[in-house]
């Protein structure tokens, strides 16, 4: 049957050869995929190869245990000496601490645009030591992990995410710690310790400048917000954290891992944090040595 009426003309001109969508989306998807390789080149990385040594690290942890570390003033030389037997994840300026011991981060994570950008004539620092950046930074070592990152902000009273598969998406929690307890999950691990996270920052007054998101920068007062004066010396922008998001973060995490037969437990000496059990790190370090549970 025609249809009749208006209706009828709309559908008669609609009438002749029709173009397969299915057609037209292989063709927008292999675009697109074109584009994300230049785009891939011109970040110094290529997604496939990129891929398999992403999955390579899947599961590679079950078994053991982990010690993530902070960068906060109450990070001690001794507890790093301590965790060298440790699976043991950092970020940022971590290497800041090496000329002071022999102890090695198995990965370093770098998400912070201001933190990437002072590290621009920095990388040969970390050396040896597997650094890990989101999807969107560019430069950094040639042989850096890039895990796909979803920077969209929750609105409350909804918590962060947590990722499961870097490739999909690990998701923003307004601090690096939350990308690294979503990696140490997807390698396997099911017991953490935080220690250096002190969820304290001394903030000097208003933001100076304002960036994507609501994120708020400051130009450092040179304050001992980190482990090193030299963190973040005086004068140099610096994010200004958001506790609060951090916390919702923090508390998806520990949400995650106990569902899953996990924990996360603090071993920062002192601090604000108090999402996690808190446990003595002296304690919990030399209870099972050599990062593997029992």
């Amino acid at each position: 049957m025609v249809p009749h009426g208006r209706a009828g003309a709309r559908l008669h001109g609609l009438q002749g050869p029709v173009t397969n969508p299915w057609h037209s989306l292989a063709r927008l998807s292999a675009k697109l995929e074109k584009r994300a390789g230049r785009l891939a080149a011109w970040h110094g990385f290529t997604p496939g190869r990129n891929a398999k040594r992403v999955r390579a690290w899947r599961g590679s942890l079950s078994g053991c245990r982990a010690v993530i570390v902070g960068n906060g003033p109450s990070l001690r030389i001794e507890d790093l000496e301590r965790a060298r037997d440790q699976v043991c994840l950092a970020s940022n300026k971590i290497h800041l601490v090496f000329p002071h011991t022999q102890w090695r981060p198995r990965c370093v994570f770098i998400e912070d645009p201001q933190v990437l950008l002072h590290m621009r004539h920095e990388w040969d620092r970390l050396r040896g030591v597997q650094v890990l950046l989101p999807h969107t930074a560019s430069g950094g070592p040639s042989d850096a992990l890039r895990y796909r990152y979803c920077w969209r902000r929750i609105p409350p009273p909804l918590r962060p995410e947590f990722g499961l598969d870097p490739l999909v998406a690990f998701h923003w929690g307004f601090t690096v710690t939350f990308t690294a307890l979503q990696w140490a999950f997807y390698c396997g691990v099911r017991e953490v310790c935080l220690i250096g996270v002190d969820f304290r920052y001394e903030i000097r007054g208003p933001a100076t400048q304002a960036g994507p998101g609501g994120a708020r920068f400051e130009r450092s007062s040179g304050r001992s917000n980190h482990f090193s004066p030299d963190y973040y010396p005086e004068g140099v922008s610096w994010l200004v954290p958001d506790l609060e998001y951090q916390r919702m973060a923090f508390e998806s995490a520990r949400a995650f891992y106990s569902d899953h037969g996990g924990e996360i437990v603090n071993g920062t000496r002192g601090g604000d944090l108090e999402v996690f059990r808190r446990v003595d790190f002296d304690v919990w370090a030399a209870e099972r040595r050599g990062g593997a549970r029992e």
